[in-house]
């Protein structure tokens, strides 16, 4: 500035001077932009990976327990079948049982209702 001939030499200097720091600045600015974006998106990128990766492990462990269950639930079914079956045979061997102790009171000489005798006790 101070080699300039005229004000007007020296603001055109200037004025270079500060275009040409505008410019270093803008280019600065937009190669740590794109380094930080560039970083970033494979940042991104790693995480979307991993994410894939943890949703396939959970959708196996869900299909898994999901086959678990169904299973549990077969077992439960049986077992209620079973029960439901156990019930109905203790019913039809109560009947029996009912059925026999009438005839054996009967074939002692108890189920005549006229005599005055206790076939409960002997």
């Amino acid at each position: 500035m101070l080699s300039a001939a005229s004000i007007e030499d020296a603001k055109s200097r200037a004025a270079r001077a500060v275009e040409a720091l505008e410019q270093a600045v803008a280019g600065r600015t937009r190669e740590d932009a794109a380094r930080r974006y560039g970083e970033e998106s494979a940042a991104a990128k790693e995480r979307v990976e991993a994410l894939g990766k943890e949703n396939a492990v959970l959708k196996r462990a869900v299909g898994i327990q999901q086959k678990r269950m169904e299973e549990k639930e077969k077992e439960l079914q049986a077992f209620k079948n079973a029960a439901s079956l156990s019930q109905d045979k203790v019913k039809i061997l109560e009947l029996k049982n009912y059925g026999l102790a009438l005839h054996l009171n009967h074939a002692l000489g108890c189920g005549n209702s006229f005599t005055a005798s206790n076939c409960d006790v002997f």
